[in-house]
């Protein structure tokens, strides 16, 4: 009985699309992990020695949707109060920042952002990929969503929060 070429071609390309499935119910490797977390280290470390700016607070507030959107999906190890206080806290900062072009981060939202990029960090290495994607989208829809919503943003904000999506790549 021949073997029908469709059949053969879908046998051949079976594997290749299994791995890919699996590999999202898997953490990221070691050296994915760490390339993330270092372009998120690196921008948290210009803000907190005071030289933030833009693309480093929008980063924050990226990583601080992330996390927790991940927490409230039960991936988070963090309480929910820190977390809503810092995102509260990154939104006054964006919102001064567009007024007055200075991006400064008080000491008390350095040390709750310091606990965030933490609890970041450890989820890229211990969450699957698919959750982590899935929270990505989730933190975009909803950063976007909420600043159009608010009667209180300026359009440039908007505009601000809709160019700058996820950290740093």
């Amino acid at each position: 009985m021949p073997v029908s070429r469709k059949r053969k071609k879908n046998s051949v390309t079976r594997p290749n699309h299994d791995r890919q499935k699996r590999e999202l119910y898997l953490p990221l490797t070691r050296a994915g992990a760490d390339a993330l977390s270092l372009q998120v280290r690196l921008a948290f470390e210009e803000v907190r020695q005071g030289r933030g700016d833009k693309e480093a607070a929008l980063n924050m507030s990226s990583i601080v949707l992330l996390v927790k959107t991940l927490s409230e999906d039960g991936f988070g190890l963090l309480p929910s109060s820190l977390l809503d206080e810092a995102t509260q806290g990154i939104s006054n900062v964006l919102a001064g920042g567009l007024d007055t072009d200075k991006w400064q981060f008080s000491d008390r939202l350095v040390a709750q952002v310091n606990a965030i990029v933490n609890e970041y960090d450890r989820h890229l290495q211990e969450t699957r990929l698919q959750a982590i994607a899935a929270a990505y989208a989730n933190a975009d829809r909803k950063l976007v969503r909420d600043a159009k919503k608010s009667a209180a943003a300026p359009e440039r904000f908007v505009k601000a929060v809709s160019t700058n999506r996820s950290p740093k790549s």
